[in-house]
């Protein structure tokens, strides 16, 4: 999904994410001491109630909540997938048992089960479309085929084609076919103009087979997040970043100034984030995609500039960028280049 703002909500804990405890905040410290005492909660109420009581299903939503959040934050990855989707089973199974498949929240957990088994497990393609098939139908017989609701599962479903972890064009034409159908159930509810749709365009966008539709939603999407949040503020900038990449190829000129525009945004205010870092190296790859050396020394420069006065000339990201600035410097100039003499080449290039 195309949202780097981290605004949305990962469908893959949608059904558990409401309940990631205090704790969370510190989880990378000792994701397995919290996870022992979540299970202990888990076996102590087992114990209590029975594997099969509806009593239970808080405790293992706490379980669940405790590995996404770890998966999160990188940490604790050995056989977490297998934990969670033995999780999401037995929550399913539980909620199905006691309120049925078609009640909200059992759609919830389905949804889920079903994402997270799409990107996290390696299961067969044809098993994933055909489990996405059966919940966007849940949801349509629970909610009726233009209702809100379902847009959930619709863009679950859009972004597993999307996702290029699927062999076929086919499949970005299936995607593009949903994310359009979500945008006018949106239209239909009078809330086409918000962040939620500008996202949706954003995916779209991807997706688009033709250059200038793809320029034409991602620059709406653009235009609702100007509206919204400003031209200047760090949401926006995150939004250039993906036009910045979407428009490449197409449209060299407007997809630089964007991925520019949203490196100044992002220095400017928030100089020492990873958002930076990683708009600085979108940057590096277009200029060293379009083959423009002295472009990418200056930006090597840049970064250099910026790591030094944020984190100080011994840091190891100012240091990895001299030697990146290095290198790049030798194999374009070679050996013993001046500094001078490429200060006059980069100008006369100019």
């Amino acid at each position: 999904m195309i949202n780097p703002s981290g605004e949305k909500m990962d469908q893959t804990t949608a059904g558990a994410a409401h309940i990631i405890p205090p704790f969370c905040v510190d989880i990378e410290k000792d994701i397995l001491k919290v996870y022992q005492l979540r299970r202990q909660e888990l076996d102590t109420a087992v114990a209590k109630h029975g594997k099969d009581s509806v009593e239970i299903i808080p405790v293992i939503q706490r379980v669940l909540s405790v590995v996404t959040t770890a998966e999160q934050h990188w940490v604790w990855k050995e056989n977490s997938q297998n934990v969670c989707m033995t999780l999401y089973d037995w929550l399913v199974d539980l909620h199905t048992k006691a309120f049925g498949t078609d009640h909200p929240t059992t759609l919830c957990f389905l949804l889920s089960r079903c994402t997270y088994n799409a990107h996290f497990i390696a299961a067969d393609e044809k098993v994933i479309l055909s489990d996405f098939r059966r919940v966007v139908g849940l949801f349509e017989s629970r909610y009726g085929p233009d209702d809100l609701n379902i847009c959930t599962a619709l863009e679950a479903q859009a972004n597993y084609l999307g996702s290029g972890e699927l062999e076929g064009e086919q499949h970005f034409r299936q995607a593009e076919e949903i994310y359009l159908r979500i945008l006018s159930i949106r239209d239909k509810h009078h809330i086409a103009d918000n962040i939620e749709t500008a996202d949706i365009l954003a995916d779209l966008a991807n997706v688009s087979s033709l250059a200038d539709e793809r320029r034409q939603r991602i620059l709406r999407a653009i235009g609702i997040y100007e509206r919204h949040y400003g031209v200047d503020t760090l949401r926006t900038a995150a939004i250039y970043q993906v036009a910045g990449y979407l428009l490449q190829g197409d449209f060299q000129e407007e997809a630089e100034q964007y991925l520019r525009r949203a490196v100044d945004i992002q220095e400017r205010f928030y100089p020492e984030s990873l958002d930076f870092q990683a708009g600085m190296v979108n940057l590096y790859a277009f200029y060293a995609r379009n083959e423009a050396p002295w472009e990418l020394m200056e930006a090597r420069r840049r970064a250099i500039t910026v790591y030094e006065r944020v984190h100080g000339p011994d840091h190891e990201n100012t240091k990895a960028a001299r030697q990146e600035l290095a290198a790049l410097k030798s194999g374009i100039l070679g050996v013993g280049y001046a500094e001078g003499d490429f200060e006059g080449r980069a100008r006369s290039d100019n």
